[in-house]
This record gives structure tokens, C-alpha cells and sequence, in this order.
């Protein structure tokens, strides 16, 4: 089917990005090398990165949330959007993020990495209306129709979602990687919680486990409900964070926003990054021939595999 509009995109160094992504800030990420001890978060788009990020910050921070969005990407930055040197000046253990395919990443022993998966038909959709927000996508008049043919075909921004997922999935064993999926942490967020603190240190775990409105306050604020109200990408809001102290948030945060928002701080935009956060979302979005293409792009890009076993009971075509 042909596509009738594409969100607008970028090519840096090979990887197809939106129009927000500067060359620095990629060449900086593409170049990194964590620390010893430093705990990385690492997603494909709409696979539950903030959820992840929130948990993660909450637990390293007994339970302290970030006061607004812009605080809270600042603690856990977007390596390849806001670059490396935001880290110079962080606590440890240094929380990050990226959507950098594994190829793309050197990797380190005693550094940490967080993987969570999401199954790809929600990922699809998610990952859809996603691109419609984004002003610097230039897509808010595209349709499911354009962005299944860019997501089935590994157009989309990212590249291919099974080309992120299979070489993370073949290390999950290893211990150094924590491999979780979106629709564990929904079913079973109290264990999962505690499989991520366990993971971050034994510390952290014993933290939660001998303090109970501690592990409470990481439930609450990781919850959509929470997180909704919490962490919009609200321009109005960035400027008001200015205007009272210049010096309040890094400059890599602040310079970032003429380019997500496209007219920058002129009137108040805003961009909602966390939607419903649903397992089964897909249902209803997808057509009848579309379940059955995604059938089939699932099939050849799995082959030899069993990673569709995680995603047994979320299969469209199978309820």
C-alpha cells in the first residue's frame, strides 16, 4: 500500500532519527563508554521507557520524584538526544537512556543495562500516535494506515523493531542485563519492582523490602494516573522554569525544546508522553488484513526464534 505522508526525518551517522535529534548530541552517544556502575536503560520507542525511567529514579532516590518533566528527563537523559556531557555531573549511579541499537553501543561488563520489550502490535500503535504528537515529527495529519506501512516495512524512526529487540533478547541471561517486558511490569509490578531493585543492588531491594511506604511510594508514582499528570512536555512551563532561575536545568535540556516544539516557547504546546498506558491497546486499531500482514512481518523477522513466546496471550489473532 502506498504511504500518502511520512513524519519527517533525519539521517545521522546511518541511524534514521525525527527532526529534534542534532548531529553532537548522536556522535556523542554513538561514541560513549559508560563507568563502571552506571545503569542504562535501553528501549525500543513506545516499549515503556518512562515507565522504566520513573522506576528506576524512584528507586535511586528513595521514593523523591522529579519536580517536572524537564528535571525528570535531565536525571535520566536520552544519550543520543541531550549527548553525554549532561552525565559530568550526575550522582551516582548514573541513570541513562537510549534507543540506540545494540550494534551502535559499546558495552561494558560492570556497567548495567535495563531492556524492556513491549509486544508489537501495541508498540505499533503506541508508537503511532506518539509520532501524530510530536511537533518536530510533521505528522500530525498522517494516518495508522501510513505509519503500519512505515512500522511493517522497519521505516520508522529507530529502524526495525524486531532488528532492536532479537539481539537484546539473545543476551537476557547474561548478568549484567536485565531483561523485562512491558506487559510483566502491568501484570506484575510489585515483583517486578522488586526484580529491578534486586538488579540495581542488593541494597536497594533490602530498601524496599524493610520499608513499606517506601515500596508504596514507588508503586503510586510510577503509576499512569501519576505519571499523566506529572510529566507532560508543557513549553508554558519550561519558560515559567526560566524565567524564575536561568540556571535550573542543564543547557542541553533547555536548548532541546525549540526543536521539539518547533516554534520555540512562542506559545504553549505541549506533548503528552505518557497516553493510556494499556496492555492489548492494539485491539480495535488494527485491521482485519492488517493483523494478518503483521502476522506475516512477525513470522519472517522471527524466524528460528522463540521470542514471540513472551507475547503469547497478547497475539490479536489468537483471542
Amino acid at each position: 500500500m502506498a504511504i500518502r505522508q511520512h513524519p519527517r526525518y533525519v539521517e545521522i551517522e546511518g541511524l534514521r532519527l525525527t527532526c529534534e535529534f542534532s548531529p553532537e548530541p548522536v556522535r556523542q552517544a554513538l561514541q560513549f563508554v559508560p563507568c563502571a556502575g552506571d545503569v542504562v536503560l535501553v528501549t525500543y520507542p513506545k516499549c515503556g521507557t518512562h515507565w522504566v525511567q520513573q522506576i528506576l529514579q524512584l528507586i535511586v532516590n528513595r521514593g523523591r520524584s522529579a519536580e517536572n518533566f524537564f528535571e525528570w528527563l535531565a536525571r535520566t537523559p536520552l544519550l543520543e538526544l541531550l549527548g553525554t556531557r549532561i552525565l559530568e555531573d550526575a550522582s551516582e549511579p548514573r541513570l541513562m537512556k537510549t534507543h540506540l541499537p545494540l550494534a551502535r553501543l559499546t558495552l561494558r561488563d560492570d556497567a548495567k543495562y535495563v531492556y524492556v520489550a513491549r509486544n508489537p502490535w501495541d508498540c505499533c500503535v503506541s508508537f503511532y500516535h506518539h509520532t501524530k504528537a510530536l511537533p518536530a515529527a510533521y505528522f500530525s495529519e498522517g494516518t495508522f494506515d501510513d505509519f503500519f506501512e512505515l512500522f511493517v516495512s522497519g521505516q520508522t524512526d529507530h529502524g526495525g523493531f524486531f532488528d532492536h529487540l532479537l539481539p537484546w533478547y539473545a543476551r537476557r541471561g547474561q548478568n549484567n542485563v536485565l531483561f523485562i517486558t512491558y506487559e510483566q511490569l502491568k501484570k506484575q509490578q510489585r515483583d517486578t519492582v522488586l526484580k529491578i531493585a534486586r538488579f540495581l543492588g542488593p541494597e536497594y531491594e533490602k530498601a524496599l523490602l524493610q520499608d513499606q511506604v517506601f515500596f508504596q511510594t514507588v508503586l503510586d508514582k510510577s503509576s499512569v494516573e501519576f505519571m499523566k499528570k506529572q510529566f507532560v512536555l508543557d513549553s508554558g512551563i519550561l519558560k515559567g522554569i526560566i524565567e524564575r532561575d536561568p540556571n535550573a536545568l542543564p543547557e542541553e535540556v533547555k536548548n532541546l525544546f525549540g526543536k521539539v516544539f518547533v516554534a520555540p516557547l512562542k506559545e504553549a504546546n505541549t506533548v503528552n508522553f505518557v497516553r493510556k498506558g494499556v496492555v492489548g491497546d492494539s485491539k480495535g486499531a488494527l485491521t482485519r488484513e492488517q493483523l494478518e500482514r503483521m502476522k506475516f512481518f512477525i513470522e519472517k523477522e522471527t524466524a528460528g526464534t522463540d521470542v514471540m513466546q513472551l507475547w503469547l496471550d497478547e497475539d490479536p489473532l489468537r483471542v
